[in-house]
């Protein structure tokens, strides 16, 4: 068995750079130039390398590949990426979340949330609750912690109120719950994916604006749960008859380690609004705009880790143990875009020009921007049903980017957009660990079940997404 699995890997990699070859030695098309053709044969040769065979190492390889296009040194690019703010900030505050998560507050809150007495005697209302507690625990500290902890607490629940395997409700709900994380942690501009497309924005002098880039994440999100619960309930026959017998959590109080650590995870989130808020002309504004989102969360760890738990000599937290929290996977996709971002832009090339004028034809021939958004939307969710998420949210953006300013798409509607619909899909685990998570629950989840309820939440994303697009998103972002 390890000696065909090897033969596959090994098929898969063959065939990954066939495509990238074929692709870089094509006679140039439009306005692209050969240098142009050659990137993009290594970009969409890397791309299939982290659908079908891995993350890290196609990313390393790509940066070495370009350093031999003679667009730029391999020292140069590395130095780009590396020394990216973004990357910087990835970094931190993943540090920063695993203090939260591996502290316990996330089981403390969702036992809180969905323990709440209006909801007693209301099957419906109590399954909302658990949707509510995914959400708010990914808005406030991780979409992994909130999936994590509620999709446990859940079938805890469904196992105590009678349900088993191929039963409609525990799926339906599972799939629900998993979403709702992925929705709660895409409201902040500071969460990854959505830090690395803000990223992007502000190194090319664009600007996301937080708040009203909150508000259309939270409509979006919320429409498309609100959505699928109600098709659930009236249309899906699902039976949530058993759900008041599933009897009440404990309650488990917090204690004063895990309400100090909330306490911060409270200031962080406050300072990085007010710093995206306040105007540069004010004192507080001016401090913050100095250190700006990266020194704040330093700040913050570094606050947290010079202080000491009472009656021990042990710091608050320890940066050391934190840093193992790293998602490694992501940071070297992180630094292989960052500078490819720039690359594709590059006018020199010719591939943003000659994108433009492709785009700009199917518009002359009848497709309007709104198609084109469903468009879009649609081959997001399909992609990252495949890929993980994060390099179908880089690969969309560096894309359409490009050309999205002559269609009257901003910027900062075009982030929000791919970063919502590149968090929809949990239809198979390799979208993103999250998914994976909830495909692991076999005592209630079949694959067939989870990706049929997986489509109609796709589907409930695509339409809030349309809906919040040709009634006021382009005016608010």
């Amino acid at each position: 068995m390890k000696i065909k699995n090897n033969t596959l890997y090994y098929v898969k990699c063959a065939l990954c750079f066939t495509v990238m070859a074929v692709i870089a030695l094509l006679p140039p098309a439009g306005q692209i130039t050969e240098q142009g053709m050659t990137i993009i044969g290594i970009y969409i040769g890397t791309v299939l390398l982290w659908a079908f065979v891995d993350l890290i190492w196609p990313s390393l390889l790509a940066i070495i590949l370009i350093s031999f296009t003679g667009y730029t040194s391999f020292d140069q690019y590395i130095s780009s990426g590396f020394g990216n703010t973004t990357v910087i900030f990835v970094f931190m505050i993943s540090v920063f979340a695993f203090f939260i998560t591996e502290s316990g507050v996330s089981d403390c809150l969702a036992r809180y949330i969905v323990s709440l007495k209006i909801a007693k005697g209301r099957p419906w209302l109590i399954s909302s609750l658990f949707i509510l507690a995914s959400y708010a625990i990914a808005c406030l500290i991780s979409s992994v912690a909130a999936t994590l902890v509620l999709l446990e607490l859940f079938s805890q629940f469904a196992r105590r109120a009678g349900y088993k395997k191929g039963d409609k409700y525990p799926v339906m709900m599972m799939v629900c719950i998993t979403f709702a994380a992925h929705m709660g942690g895409s409201v902040w501009t500071f969460r990854t994916p959505d830090a690395i497309l803000v990223g992007y924005i502000e190194a090319q002098g664009g600007h996301v604006p937080l708040v009203p880039y909150f508000l259309c994440s939270v409509f979006i999100g919320g429409g498309a749960l609100v959505l699928y619960l109600l098709f659930c309930k009236f249309f899906s026959k699902a039976d949530a008859s058993l759900v008041c017998g599933g009897n009440e959590f404990e309650r488990v109080p917090m204690t004063r380690y895990q309400k100090q650590l909330l306490g911060c995870s409270g200031i962080l989130l406050v300072l990085l609004v007010l710093e995206s808020m306040l105007p540069a002309e004010t004192a507080v504004g001016s401090v913050l705009g100095r250190i700006g989102t990266n020194g704040i969360v330093v700040t913050m760890l570094t606050a947290m880790t010079f202080f000491r738990i009472r009656d021990t000599d042990r710091p608050f937290v320890d940066l050391e143990a934190g840093s193992r929290a790293v998602p490694w996977k992501i940071f070297y996709i992180i630094i292989f875009n960052m500078p490819m971002a720039n690359i594709l832009n590059d006018s020199s090339l010719g591939i943003s020009a000659t994108l433009s004028t492709a785009i700009t034809g199917l518009f002359d021939h009848g497709i309007n921007t709104a198609l084109f958004m469903l468009i879009m939307t649609t081959m997001i969710v399909l992609c990252t049903t495949f890929i993980s998420n994060v390099p179908v949210c880089l690969m969309f953006y560096n894309v359409i980017s490009l050309f999205a300013p002559e269609l009257g798409i901003s910027t900062p509607v075009l982030a929000c957009v791919i970063s919502l619909t590149s968090n929809a899909s949990v239809i198979l685990p390799a979208a993103n660990p999250q998914a994976a998570m909830l495909h692991g629950r076999k005592e209630f989840v079949e694959t067939k079940d989870a990706a049929k309820y997986g489509i109609l939440q796709s589907l409930a994303v695509v339409l809030t997404v349309m809906i919040a697009y040709v009634t006021f998103l382009p005016r608010v972002l």
